[in-house]
């Protein structure tokens, strides 16, 4: 019916916005790096170290990558699985979001724009994150996305702790709980694992926020003041038109973006790169690494060098 085909023509834009916004990574990107884990279960043990709390060892991404893996049935390259998780998480943000005050879906937007156009494991988790209490603000099922919250990421994990002061609160528990025996479960597999002391990590992670702190400031301050500016505005007139340009604005922005970021594909290799020049460069790293993610799981076979750091792919390598 009519409505079946608005919501299919709905989640074809996002997922079209979802694909252009990946492909705006180049090789120096978090993707690029989890791809390029994504080879085999050994192997995400192996390059994404771990968090030590004493003796003890929790992976990285707590149970993120190893979800990936499985979500892929080891055979579906690692870009559509995240294309299809944020297509699928941002679909549910918009739905949600229409039905509760302009200020949601202002949020959602920006939310949106930002995390799929700078794709991480933490990204993911904000998304997870807003798409459960969207879902739960409209008493939709909200545990799954609040599942990917808690599973994907230290950050956000934490972060899914204050979902405690809401009514739902015990729900939220279980899940945090059924999440936090898992990793340390996994722990115990992965007890070889050289992890990293977490008080050094914390130092790193500090210097890095500082850094970009301003960065973060801006953009947290300019959503904020947008989301409060339409929370508060009750006209139901602007209310209709944000509801009804939400998904165009989302992949206007998202093609903007991905126009503006072809220079430093071309330049660092990216998906572009890959499709329309590859083979007027002799770097094979990029070629096998932007193929396992991709093409085809089978380009794995030919990445047989050890992880490099991630400076390397901020070069032009060739």
């Amino acid at each position: 019916n009519k409505n079946n085909h608005k919501k299919f023509f709905q989640f074809a834009f996002i997922f079209m916005a979802a694909t252009l916004a990946l492909m705006a990574n180049n090789t120096g990107f978090d993707f690029y790096f989890l791809a390029s884990t994504q080879r085999s279960i050994e192997y995400i043990i192996e390059s994404s170290g771990g968090w030590r709390i004493g003796d003890f060892y929790i992976p990285r991404y707590i149970l993120g990558t190893h979800l990936l893996f499985f979500m892929s049935f080891a055979i579906i390259p690692f870009a559509w699985i995240i294309i299809m998780l944020h297509s699928l998480l941002a679909y549910y943000i918009l739905k949600n979001a229409r039905k509760l005050n302009p200020g949601y879906s202002i949020g959602g937007m920006a939310i949106i724009v930002i995390n799929f156009v700078y794709m991480s494991m933490s990204g993911i988790g904000f998304l997870a994150i807003y798409c459960a209490y969207i879902s739960y603000k409209n008493d939709k099922n909200w545990k799954i996305p609040f599942f990917i919250a808690t599973a994907v990421h230290p950050v956000t994990f934490i972060l899914s702790f204050f979902s405690l002061f809401l009514k739902k609160r015990f729900t939220a528990l279980k899940i945090l709980l059924f999440t936090s025996f898992t990793a340390i479960i996994l722990g115990f597999l992965h007890s070889s694992i050289h992890g990293k002391n977490l008080s050094a990590l914390f130092e790193k992670y500090l210097d890095i926020f500082l850094l970009r702190a301003r960065f973060i400031a801006i953009i947290v301050i300019g959503i904020s003041l947008l989301v409060i500016f339409f929370y508060f505005l009750k006209s139901k007139r602007i209310g209709e038109i944000i509801r009804k340009i939400d998904i165009p604005v989302v992949l206007f922005s998202i093609i903007l973006i991905f126009i503006l970021s072809l220079p430093a594909q071309y330049i660092r290799g990216g998906a572009a790169w890959y499709f329309f020049s590859q083979e007027n460069s002799n770097d094979r790293e990029k070629k096998v690494i932007i193929c396992t993610a991709w093409i085809s799981r089978e380009c794995y076979k030919d990445l047989s060098y050890k992880i490099t750091p991630r400076t390397r792919f901020l070069t032009n390598g060739n």
